[in-house]
């Protein structure tokens, strides 16, 4: 195998597996927290809900089709606009990488939810990096970096190239 193929292969191969764990890792999250709000009869949120909304409110600042959406603008207002412990959990799948402050994002959503579930991407995907929307890489849960990748500006045909869904939106 030449070196060309074997990086495609490797890089493709790498690409497949990190999208079927992310969906089932999001499916079996988002059970959890589902179950865990029904069981105290108040409702789920979805913060950066993207392309596949799974709460009963989402927010994402692009304009979505989902129930009970709400959009926000860049999270620049220091609260989101729902009274204090209204949901059972909030999730939070693959957007805090892309907040300013993931300790405010944080803070905010379990303000508003009993229960919040964060999924974020693997430091050890190079798509993880090179998402020119990633502005943290996390190594753990409350342990995150600055992406030395990570370039202030309008990125999408970078985007377009490693995330090829989101051409959709245009």
């Amino acid at each position: 195998m030449t070196p060309l193929a074997w990086l495609l292969t490797f890089f493709g191969g790498q690409w497949l597996v990190n999208q079927i764990y992310n969906e089932w890792e999001k499916s079996v999250v988002t059970r959890e927290a589902k179950k865990y709000a029904r069981a105290r009869n108040k409702p789920v949120l979805d913060f950066g809900c993207g392309l596949a909304p799974r709460g009963d409110y989402n927010v994402d600042i692009l304009p979505r089709k989902a129930p009970n959406f709400v959009q926000i603008h860049s999270f620049a207002p220091p609260r989101l606009p729902f009274p204090t412990k209204f949901f059972g959990s909030a999730l939070c799948f693959h957007a805090l990488e892309h907040t300013n402050n993931p300790q405010h994002t944080v803070e905010e959503l379990s303000r508003i939810a009993e229960k919040v579930f964060i999924l974020t991407p693997s430091p050890l995907f190079w798509r993880t990096w090179l998402h020119g929307g990633h502005k943290w890489i996390f190594i753990g849960r409350d342990v995150y970096i600055k992406n030395p990748l990570y370039v202030e500006g309008d990125l999408r045909d970078v985007n377009a190239l490693l995330y090829p869904e989101e051409l959709k939106l245009k």
